[in-house]
């Protein structure tokens, strides 16, 4: 599974010049191609309607499955009217397994000529063969990003990462850098790769082959930075997308960017439960959503509601990943929509308030997401989760107070509200 491991403490890069960066590319000095110099004093393309760019972060435990996303692709390759360019990062130390290539690599997917089944290569070609990067840095995609743009320029850009998730806490793992992107960097590397190129957010559909990434945390960061977002909730399968399936059909130039969006949700159920839960966001709907989380959490903190009544609904309304630890804080990602569905429908709950606030989030999460799927376990699955935690440590441990939804609702406040501290439910928070 794309589960994302315990992310080290944050180090300190300045990219390029960091120190990991620097003795990388020392020691590769001799392995740029040719072909680079062609490739780059290349003019840009026609515009074609749409340019999909793939960012597969490999240079971890899924390097494997990464590089098969791309022999994926090659079933069906780039079309009259839909470029695939991709860039991976495979390490200094690649595996053999289809045409292991030192770090990170772009190429231009097209259709491969039929291959042994039991060995197959990535066979595109090779546009860029790059000293060594941290994937997990910001800038490195923006390079990638600005770099499409300019050499592959369309009317709608789709922008996949694939890699480890963990919602809110980071995506893109570089192994030697012992590091990932936190999703605000993550927002500003797509907002300079935008701006550079004259490319506006209603252009960009921004979709993540990565575990947990479908919260509102993320979806609120990255509101200004694309149209519409496609992520998983729960953890995705270690083969990832159905790719050849997800673009191997006929109409997809005409696609804007909501049937773009719908179409990789509906596509994803293809391979039978390997994709749990995904979901089309309209990120448009955000500041809306923001204003109904902020409403419900202004309405916990006024009720006169039981305190253990509420911690009940929170600690068993539907999570993703894992067994309770106080070492991550995935169990505590819980369905938004599940949260005030229990809310509004528990028969305890009378608070005519938080009955409307939730009902009122519910819509709200309605309005958002577009389309979703699920598969039966996660049928509690309504597209967005939020961190829930009832500790307040865990909102500074796991860096949750860097995002925006954090600082511009009270969401923390309210759920910090819930924490019991005696036998009976009381809190010693609470205004009772």
């Amino acid at each position: 599974m794309k589960i994302y491991p315990i992310i080290p403490k944050k180090i300190s890069l300045d990219f390029p010049g960091a120190s990991i960066s620097a003795v990388r590319a020392a020691k590769t000095r001799d392995t740029q191609l040719p072909m680079d110099r062609v490739c780059d004093a290349l003019p840009p393309l026609p515009p074609k309607k749409w340019t999909v760019l793939l960012y597969l972060g490999a240079h971890n435990d899924l390097e494997s499955s990464l590089a098969k996303n791309l022999t994926d692709l090659e079933k069906v390759g780039s079309s009259k009217e839909v470029n695939l360019v991709a860039e991976i990062d495979r390490g200094p130390e690649p595996n053999l397994d289809y045409g292991g290539r030192a770090h990170a690599t772009r190429y231009y997917i097209t259709k491969a000529p039929k291959q042994d089944p039991e060995q197959p290569q990535i066979t595109s070609p090779i546009l860029k063969k790059m000293p060594a990067v941290d994937s997990s840095h910001p800038q490195t995609l923006e390079n990638f990003l600005n770099w499409g743009m300019k050499k592959y320029p369309a009317q709608n850009y789709l922008i996949m990462l694939n890699d480890h998730g963990a919602g809110f806490w980071g995506v893109v793992m570089d192994e030697e850098a012992g590091d990932s992107m936190n999703i605000p960097d993550l927002n500003q590397a797509i907002l300079k790769a935008e701006e550079q190129n004259g490319v506006k957010k209603d252009r960009v559909v921004l979709g993540f082959d990565a575990c947990l990434m479908g919260q509102a945390e993320v979806a609120y960061e990255l509101r200004d930075a694309a149209d519409l977002m496609i992520a998983s909730e729960a953890s995705m399968g270690i083969e990832g997308l159905p790719y050849s399936i997800i673009f191997g059909q006929d109409n997809l130039e005409n696609f804007n960017n909501s049937q773009m969006a719908v179409n990789l949700v509906k596509k994803s159920t293809s391979i039978p439960g390997a994709v749990s839960t995904l979901a089309a966001v309209d990120l448009k709907q955000m500041d809306t959503l923001k204003e109904s989380i902020n409403g419900l959490a202004v309405a916990l903190l006024e009720t006169k509601e039981s305190q253990m009544q509420i911690n009940s609904i929170l600690r068993n309304s539907h999570s993703y990943y894992g067994i309770p630890s106080d070492t991550r804080p995935y169990p505590d990602y819980r369905d938004l929509y599940h949260i005030a569905e229990r809310l509004s429908s528990t028969r305890q709950i009378t608070d005519p308030k938080v009955l409307k606030a939730a009902k009122n989030l519910m819509q709200s999460i309605d309005r958002s997401v577009l389309e979703k799927t699920n598969t039966f376990k996660e049928r509690d699955s309504h597209g967005l989760s939020i961190y829930s935690s009832v500790e307040e440590k865990n909102y500074d441990k796991y860096n949750h107070r860097q995002m925006q939804l954090a600082k511009d609702t009270l969401w923390e406040k309210a759920m910090c509200r819930f924490k019991l501290t005696s036998p009976w439910g009381k809190n010693e928070n609470s205004p009772q």
